[in-house]
């Protein structure tokens, strides 16, 4: 059973995830993507693993920082769906979807003490 995570903002690079794992993660995480080209692999490696800022990474393979953020956030899901976590984009009224993103921070703290 998935647990549900609610708004692509939240779930996505909100700063107040944490961004990091390790090299046995991130191939867990390629597991649970269509499998996606090499370069972007090795740009998510160097942000996600390494730890290698967004800009250099960017400058490296002339590329923008939204580029590299991108390739990052799909190797992120495949992270997130490995433990359990799913993102949607669902259109609700005002009142719940007030509900929905309380769910979305709820997961979002959770993550954050699980990881």
């Amino acid at each position: 059973m998935f647990k549900l995570v609610v708004n692509p903002v939240i779930l996505g690079f909100d700063m107040r995830l944490k961004r990091k794992m390790t090299e046995a993660e991130f191939a867990s995480a390629i597991q649970y993507m269509r499998p996606p080209p090499a370069r972007v692999l090795e740009i998510a490696h160097a942000d996600l693993v390494r730890g290698v800022k967004q800009a250099e990474i960017a400058k490296e393979y002339h590329i923008t920082k939204g580029s590299v953020s991108q390739a990052s956030k799909r190797v992120w899901l495949g992270f997130l769906r490995s433990k359990g976590y799913r993102e949607v984009s669902i259109v609700l009224p005002d009142a719940r979807a007030f509900i929905a993103e309380g769910w979305g921070k709820e997961a979002v703290d959770e993550i954050n003490r699980k990881l």
